[in-house]
C-alpha cells in the first residue's frame, strides 16, 4: 500500500509489490485472496507494459494459474496456453519463465481430459525444468508428479510408478515429510499402489 500511495498504481515498484503480496498470500493458500491482486496486476501491466511484455505475460500465466486452482479449469486455459505461447516465442524455449508458464500451462490439461496431449508435453517438459533448475527444484517435481498423473490416467501404470517414486522421494529430501506437496506425493503414490492391490506397500508410505 506505500508503494501505491507514494508511487501510483502503474509504477513497475507498485506492480511488483502487488504480485509479491499475491505470491505470499497463494504460498499460504489464500487464493481467493490472491486472485484479485494477480487480475489487477495483469490489467495494470497491459496498460503501462503492453499485452505482449514478458511481464505481462508472467502476469497473465500467475492469473491462469490461480483460476484454475480455484476450480475453472476451463477458463483457465487459453489464459495459460496464450501466455506460454508468446512468452516461449518472446523469451526461447529454456528460459525460466517460459517454462514456469509451460508448467502453469501443463497442469490445466489432464483436467480438462486433454492426456494425449499432456503425455508428450510433460514428458518433455519435466526434461528442460531438469536442465534449467534441477532434477529437485518446486517446478521440475511439480511437474514430474504430474506426468505420473497423466501416465495413470492413462493406464500406464508402471511408468507412472516411476515418476511418482522419484517425485515423492524427492519431496521428502527437499521439503520434509510433513509437507502438504510431500503429503499429495505420498497420497497418490499410495492411491495407485492399492488400485494395483499392493495395500502393504501402500500402507508403508505413511
Amino acid at each position: 500500500e506505500l508503494s501505491r500511495e507514494t508511487l501510483g498504481d502503474r509504477h513497475p515498484q507498485t506492480l511488483v509489490s502487488l504480485t509479491n503480496r499475491a505470491d505470499l498470500l497463494m504460498a499460504l493458500g489464500r487464493r481467493l485472496e490472491a486472485e484479485p491482486l494477480y487480475e489487477e496486476a495483469l490489467r495494470f501491466r497491459r496498460e503501462v507494459l503492453g499485452e505482449r511484455h514478458p511481464s505481462t505475460l508472467m502476469s497473465q500465466s500467475k492469473y491462469g494459474r490461480v483460476i484454475h486452482l480455484l476450480g475453472d479449469a476451463l477458463a483457465a486455459e487459453p489464459i495459460l496456453e496464450e501466455a506460454s505461447r508468446l512468452l516461449t516465442e518472446t523469451l526461447g524455449l529454456r528460459h525460466p519463465e517460459s517454462l514456469i508458464s509451460l508448467s502453469n500451462y501443463a497442469g490445466v490439461l489432464r483436467p480438462l481430459g486433454r492426456t494425449s496431449l499432456a503425455g508428450p508435453y510433460l514428458s518433455q517438459l519435466v526434461g528442460l525444468n531438469r536442465e534449467v533448475f534441477g532434477e529437485d527444484h518446486p517446478i521440475t517435481l511439480e511437474s514430474l508428479q504430474e506426468f505420473g498423473n497423466v501416465l495413470a490416467q492413462v493406464g500406464r501404470s508402471d511408468a507412472a510408478e516411476r515418476q511418482f517414486a522419484e517425485a515423492l522421494r524427492l519431496r521428502r529430501q527437499v521439503l520434509g515429510n510433513g509437507h502438504p506437496d510431500t503429503l499429495a506425493s505420498a497420497n497418490n503414490y499410495a492411491r495407485m499402489l492399492g488400485e494395483r492391490g499392493d495395500h502393504v506397500a501402500s500402507e508403508r508410505l505413511f
